[in-house]
C-alpha cells in the first residue's frame, strides 16, 4: 500500500500552473459542447493519465472534499442501457455525478466458476469504469461460516473472483475497486456473522489469495464494512483486521423510520445523531489513520406512523444528515441505498429509481464539499492523508 506524504495541491507553482490549464480547458469544452457530467468525464479521460498530479485526501480536515455514492439494483455487466437510464439519469436529476457504485457479489452462489465469474464480477467493473464509476464491492457468502471460508473450503471460487479481479486491473489506467470482504459480519442475520476470530482469519484468507494472483496491496482499497448498530457485546471493533489489513473503514446505518421492519422497539425516527455520529466517533478511535466510508445510508418516508409516509421529513433528513457528514473530518464517501425493500418486508428508501422523486436530495448533494472524483483520479489518490 502506498503513502506518499503530500500536501493537498499547493505546494508549488507548477501544480497551480497545471491544475489552472486543466480548469481553464474544461470551461471552454463545456462553454461549446454544453454543460453534462458525460462531457467533462469524456475530456477528463481523454487527457495523458501521467500528467495526473496525485491528490490527497487530508482526514484532518472537513474541507477536503467528499464523494457521493449510489447503490440501485441493476446489472452492469453488459447493458448498458441499464447504466444510462438508472445511473446517469440520477446523475443528471441530482446535478452531480456520483463517484462509487456499491453493490454485492457473492463467493459461494456465484463465484463458483471463472466463466461466470468473468460475467458478473469482471465485467461490471469494467463497465461502470468505463463510464466513470469506481465500485464498492460488499463481497459476502451466502450460507458459509467464516470458519470455511478461512479453512480454504471456498479457496477455488475466491481465486476465481480474483483472477478476474486481476484481469481488470491488468487493463492498466490505474483500475481499482473497494473490496468490503464479509460485510456486516456483526449482524445476526449473515451466516458469518458474531464470530470474530472466524472474521479476522477469513479476511486474511481472502486476502493471500488475492495476493496469489498477482494482484499488488496498491491496486485494491480493502474495505472494513460493519454494521453500525449491535448488541452492545458484539460491538464492530471486535472484528477489525488491523491497520496492515484494512486501507477504509466503513458502516451501514440506516433510519428506519415507523416502516413495519424488525423489532417494533427499532420504529422512531433517528436523526443525524443517532444514524451516524456515534459511529463515525467509534471508527475515528477504532481505526484514527484511515478514511471513513458510509456504506449504506438511507432514510424512510414513514412517519410517525407505520403506512404514513411524509415527504418532508425524508426531504429533511437527507438535507440535515448530508449537510452534517459533509462537515466532518475523515469521512471520504457517502453512499445511498437508493431500493425499495417493501416487498421484502423491509423499507422504501428510494429518493429517485421509483415512482416518487425526493428534492431533498438534490439540496443535499448540492453542497459544495460533495465534489465528483473521476475513476483514474480518485485511483491515484492517497487516502491515508498526512501523517
Amino acid at each position: 500500500m502506498k503513502s506518499n506524504q503530500q500536501n493537498w495541491l499547493t505546494d508549488t507553482f507548477l501544480p497551480k500552473m497545471v491544475i489552472g490549464f486543466i480548469v481553464s480547458v474544461i470551461l471552454v469544452t463545456i462553454f461549446f459542447t454544453g454543460s453534462s457530467a458525460d462531457t467533462t468525464y469524456a475530456f477528463i479521460e481523454s487527457l495523458d493519465q501521467k500528467n495526473y498530479l496525485p491528490i490527497v485526501f487530508n482526514r484532518y480536515q472537513s474541507e477536503t472534499p467528499k464523494m457521493l455514492g449510489v447503490i440501485v439494483n441493476g446489472y452492469w455487466g453488459t447493458d448498458s442501457n441499464e447504466i444510462q437510464t438508472k445511473l446517469k439519469t440520477l446523475d443528471a436529476w441530482a446535478g452531480k455525478k456520483h463517484s462509487i457504485v456499491g453493490w454485492w457479489y457473492d463467493i459461494v452462489t456465484e463465484g463458483w466458476s471463472q466463466d461466470r465469474t468473468n460475467k458478473i464480477f469482471l465485467n461490471p467493473l469494467e463497465n461502470l469504469w468505463v463510464n466513470g464509476y469506481v465500485s464498492f464491492i460488499n463481497l459476502g457468502v451466502t450460507g458459509a461460516t467464516a470458519a470455511e471460508i478461512a479453512s480454504g473450503t471456498y479457496n477455488a471460487n475466491i481465486d476465481n473472483i480474483a483472477r478476474s479481479y486481476a484481469a481488470f486491473v491488468n487493463k492498466g489506467g490505474g483500475r481499482r475497486a473497494f473490496i468490503a470482504p464479509l460485510q456486516e459480519m456483526n449482524g445476526y442475520w449473515v451466516s458469518y456473522g458474531n464470530d470474530p476470530v472466524g472474521f479476522k482469519a477469513a479476511y486474511a484468507r481472502i486476502q493471500e489469495r488475492f495476493a496469489l494472483q498477482g494482484i499488488d496491496a496498491s491496486e485494491i482499497w480493502w474495505t472494513f464494512a460493519p454494521n453500525g448498530g449491535s448488541e452492545a457485546w458484539n460491538g464492530f471493533e471486535l472484528y477489525y483486521p488491523g491497520d496492515d489489513k484494512v486501507d477504509v473503514v466503513s458502516y451501514s446505518s440506516y433510519n428506519f423510520g415507523y416502516c413495519p421492519v424488525g423489532d417494533p422497539r427499532w420504529r422512531n425516527w433517528a436523526d443525524y445523531s443517532l444514524v451516524h455520529q456515534p459511529y463515525i466517533e467509534r471508527m475515528r478511535l477504532m481505526a484514527p489513520s484511515k478514511p471513513i466510508i458510509i456504506a449504506q445510508t438511507a432514510t424512510t418516508a414513514q412517519y410517525p406512523s407505520p403506512g404514513v409516509y411524509n415527504t418532508s421529513m425524508k426531504n429533511a433528513w437527507l438535507i440535515d444528515t448530508y449537510n452534517h457528514l459533509a462537515e466532518e473530518p475523515g469521512v471520504l464517501a457517502i453512499i445511498y441505498f437508493d431500493i425499495n425493500k417493501e416487498a421484502n418486508g423491509e423499507c422504501d428508501y428510494e429518493v429517485y429509481n421509483g415512482p416518487n422523486h425526493y428534492d431533498g436530495y438534490i439540496t443535499a448533494v448540492g453542497n459544495p464539499k460533495f465534489a465528483y472524483y473521476d475513476p483514474y483520479t480518485l485511483s491515484q489518490m492517497n487516502l491515508m492523508g498526512p501523517p
